[in-house]
């Protein structure tokens, strides 16, 4: 949802329908990924039995990824998304782009936040300055979307039990610093504080 020209394989069910009640899923492909180069795809350079030795690499060009996914896969495996379900995820689909954005917008705030905490050791997201692969990101990812998963270590204050003691801080931080819903809160108030 974010990259621009890597091609990519999305789960519908969480991102395109953001409503959980459609299990599918969506490949992207940019058409620009030369099977040829690498030789590590047999499957794509090397004549295929299931249809009388057709190359897809050489007959169907930027369009090989496709056309195979197409004629083998959805034959063999038969992966075919039902009407009803097309709606579902049609609906979905056409808040994706706020969604993808807030979702890139809260990660960006929560990893400020973290950054700043004394608990925390190291914050890991692409949207931070100082992340290793910030300009790389900028570069491949739309402006100021830079996805919604980010990663970052707690200092181990609490010996007696430092795996209970991260998660409350965990959910805590998140509570604090975003809009939650209000079973995290329920989840959260349950959960024994650190010692």
């Amino acid at each position: 949802m974010f990259c621009s020209n890597i091609p990519t394989v999305h789960s519908a069910t969480k991102w395109i329908g953001g409503h959980g009640t459609t299990i599918a899923g969506v490949v992207v492909d940019s058409g620009k990924f030369d099977w040829t180069r690498s030789g590590k795809f047999p499957s794509f350079t090397e004549p295929s039995e299931g249809y009388h030795g057709l190359v897809f690499s050489e007959t169907f060009g930027s369009s090989a990824f496709a056309v195979k996914l197409r004629v083998e896969l959805l034959r063999d495996l038969g992966p075919a998304l039902n009407p009803f379900g097309a709606f579902l995820l049609i609906q979905g689909l056409e808040t994706l782009s706020l969604r993808a954005q807030r979702h890139s917008d809260n990660a960006l705030a929560l990893a400020n936040w973290l950054s700043k905490h004394p608990k925390v050791a190291w914050v890991s997201y692409p949207g931070l300055p100082n992340h290793e692969y910030h300009e790389r990101a900028k570069e491949l990812l739309r402006p100021n979307a830079f996805g919604g998963v980010l990663s970052f270590g707690v200092h181990w204050r609490h010996q007696a039990c430092p795996v209970k003691s991260s998660i409350t801080f965990v959910l805590q931080a998140i509570l604090q610093t975003l809009e939650t819903p209000r079973h995290l809160s329920s989840i959260l108030r349950r959960l024994p504080t650190s010692s």
